[in-house]
């Protein structure tokens, strides 16, 4: 049942420095759950609440307020009795303690849900980077395929124009030997 007791059922009993109305540690159980039970005028069993107020840091983690909040009775009565100057000041150097803790904590958490939405708007754009790349690389790759049709098909027609010069020349040699021995 501890767990269904949330830490933001603390009361506040004023003087406190810490974050809002909220307990700084959870409670470990419920206002009712203890025994023996402890009874009101009205006969009632009265619910303990921790004091996380700096004037009455006694209450703070081992300490328990009994009170009730029903049908107008007034009964209240601390429970245990107040710690020494000492004590004092280290129950109150705690609660601060873990306030600061849990600030922080927040913090860093916040820190990293940007973090981690960055990552995202990062991997958003590596994966459009990637795409382009991918693009222009088969690009080039047609375009380089293109390219090796055309210098293929040049060489064909250097081949080509190579066997015509040799056929050339050897018309001309001829035309030139027929002369030279005819005339």
């Amino acid at each position: 049942m501890a767990s269904s007791w949330s830490s933001s059922n603390s009361m506040d009993l004023g003087g406190r420095r810490g974050e809002g109305s909220s307990a700084p540690i959870p409670y470990r159980e419920g206002p009712l759950e203890y025994s023996p039970p402890m009874m009101c005028k009205c006969l009632k069993k009265v619910a303990r609440w921790i004091s996380w107020s700096n004037d009455n840091p006694q209450a703070d983690v081992t300490s328990l307020q009994i009170r009730t909040h029903e049908g107008g009775c007034n009964f209240w009565c601390w429970f245990d009795p107040r710690p020494s100057p000492f004590l004092h000041e280290l129950l109150v150097d705690l609660c601060d303690t873990v306030w600061a803790l849990k600030r922080q904590n927040r913090e860093l958490m916040n820190q990293l849900a940007n973090a981690a939405l960055t990552v995202e708007e990062h991997k958003g754009e590596v994966t459009v980077l990637r795409i382009e790349m991918e693009a222009l690389a088969k690009e080039k790759e047609e375009g380089s395929d293109v390219l090796r049709i055309r210098l293929s098909r040049v060489e064909k027609e250097l081949a080509v124009y190579k066997v015509m010069v040799k056929c050339c020349v050897v018309f001309v040699l001829g035309i030139v030997m027929n002369k030279w021995l005819l005339g």
